[in-house]
Parts: C-alpha cells; sequence; structure tokens
C-alpha cells in the first residue's frame, strides 16, 4: 500500500513514475544502505519521460472518484431491481 501511495503522490505532481521488481535486493542493500537497518523492497525511477515514448496514462483520480461516485448513484438507483440479488448476497455472506 506503501508504495501504492507513493506513486499516487508522485503522479499527482505530475511526475512519471516507472517502478521495478526482479532486482538483486542485496546489492541494492549494500550499496545505498550499508551500516543501517534499512532494507530495500521496490526500486521506482522519478522524472519527466518524453511524451512520445510514455504509455497512455490512466485518468487522475479526481477521475476516477466521479466515476465509482456516478457508478454508486446509478446501483442506489436501481437498488429496488436489484433488491433481490442484494438480499441473496447478504444471505450467502451469512455463516451456516
Amino acid at each position: 500500500m506503501q508504495v501504492a501511495y507513493f506513486m499516487l503522490a508522485a503522479r499527482s505532481l505530475g511526475l512519471d513514475c516507472g517502478p521495478m521488481s526482479g532486482f538483486d535486493n542485496a546489492k541494492v542493500d549494500a550499496a545505498f544502505f550499508a551500516g543501517t537497518t534499512v532494507k530495500s523492497n521496490f526500486l521506482c525511477n522519478l522524472g519527466y519521460g518524453d511524451a512520445t515514448k510514455l504509455f497512455p496514462r490512466n485518468p487522475p483520480p479526481s477521475t476516477l472518484a466521479k466515476r465509482v461516485g456516478s457508478f454508486i448513484a446509478l446501483l442506489q438507483k436501481q437498488r429496488g431491481r436489484l433488491g433481490h440479488a442484494i438480499r441473496t448476497l447478504k444471505k450467502w455472506q451469512q455463516p451456516k
């Protein structure tokens, strides 16, 4: 979760993020954190990429929140029609 928050914060500042995995943690720790208790978990390059070589971005979180809100409003309007399905799902969730 912390990695996701870090990337969301960087993206909100307009930075491009390149998270990486599959690296040698021991070598990174020896090079950057020798003599400390800090350990690497992931690598992420930050910066401003060449717009012609970047993958298309997803919408910003504010746009996503609006879309989710609209979807929830639609579900609430349809609640009457979905009432039976919701009651059935609640029954399935109850321990037997």
